[in-house]
């Protein structure tokens, strides 16, 4: 599957010659050709034999807008701890002295170019009894793990905690910290600084993205909030700034609601607009919402065949371009 990032389409790619992978990328004009030229960020195989590991690729986590700096998850052998390196896009290479996560279960997201937010084992007995983090720290670059500083604790009970870092394309940012009650229930607390405030959103409900000083929260059970009901299922939005002003007392704004033949899919974001994946009568929607400056939203459905499974591939953070499945 193709991946937007500043420069060109990346993707990972596995063959018989290739048993662990490349991480690869071309042009859209070369993607969209029918025999793209790929060029190799990372080979997998390769480094495995370098390093005399069996590395397996997790994924690439690149701190916007940029997407140069990128921290890349390894697996030894495909199980689930892993471990994750600081690596330069536009060297091709890992960061001499750069960002080291060693191997645990972990969590992590950028907070800019010389912070991460990092959940993971700290001390050999800090993972929950599901096996995950529960304590969120800073790491700061340059100094060791023993000295990051410790934001947010969970508990021992707790399935885990987990950091995200959303952001927008007019340059807002949104820090947060998930603490996993269970499978079904969360707790997210906004992160100003050091200060963790619990954001006043239902146990059932998680903030997906953040689109033009707004930040998206879809609902998995009914919402009474300032007289209103938002019914499960539904997709709302939260002014970013008077959210950070008060996490504790929230003004939401109904982007979409289900009737009673459709489900919410999944929810993806371009940099000027917010794409819902829905089912109507088990037939595939895709669904374009635009902000407008009184808060509300203009909706457009995406005229594709009926019948259809439909899904986001990909969505571009700097552009409104979008690759999109059809089965």
């Amino acid at each position: 599957m193709p991946a937007f990032r500043p420069g060109g389409i990346f993707n990972f790619w596995q063959d018989g010659e290739h048993l662990r992978g490349l991480w690869r990328r071309t042009t859209l004009a070369d993607y969209r050709s029918k025999e793209p030229k790929w060029k190799t960020v990372l080979d997998v195989d390769a480094l495995g034999k370098t390093e005399g590991k069996s590395w397996v690729w997790k994924g690439a986590s690149c701190l916007m807008p940029e997407e140069r700096l990128c921290m890349v998850s390894l697996s030894d052998g495909g199980e689930d701890a892993t471990q994750a390196r600081e690596f330069d896009l536009a060297r091709n290479a890992f960061v001499d002295g750069g960002f080291f996560l060693p191997r645990s279960q972990l969590s992590f997201d950028w907070e800019d170019a010389d912070h991460l937010l990092v959940s993971t084992d700290w001390t050999g007995q800090d993972l929950t009894e599901s096996g995950y983090p529960f304590i969120v720290k800073r790491l700061t670059r340059g100094e060791p793990l023993a000295a990051a500083r410790e934001l947010f604790r969970g508990y021992k009970s707790d399935v885990g905690v987990f950091p995200s870092v959303l952001r927008d394309g007019n340059g807002n940012t949104l820090a947060l910290l998930v603490r996993s009650k269970d499978f079904f229930h969360s707790e997210t607390f906004v992160l100003t600084g050091s200060t963790a405030d619990k954001l006043a959103i239902p146990e059932k409900a998680a903030v997906t993205a953040l689109l033009a000083g707004r930040a998206i929260v879809s609902l998995d059970e009914d919402w009474s909030v300032a007289g209103t009901t938002y019914k499960a299922g539904s997709v709302v939005a939260l002014n970013l700034a008077a959210l950070k002003k008060d996490p504790g007392r929230l003004e939401p704004t109904l982007v979409w609601t289900p009737g009673p033949r459709d489900a919410r899919v999944c929810i993806a974001k371009t940099k000027y607009r917010l794409l819902l994946s829905t089912l109507h009568n088990v037939s595939g929607r895709i669904l374009s919402f635009a902000p407008q400056s009184d808060g509300s939203w203009a909706a457009t459905q995406i005229a594709l065949p009926d019948n259809l499974a439909l899904g986001v591939a990909a969505a571009d953070d700097n552009s409104n371009a979008v690759f999109l499945t059809a089965q």
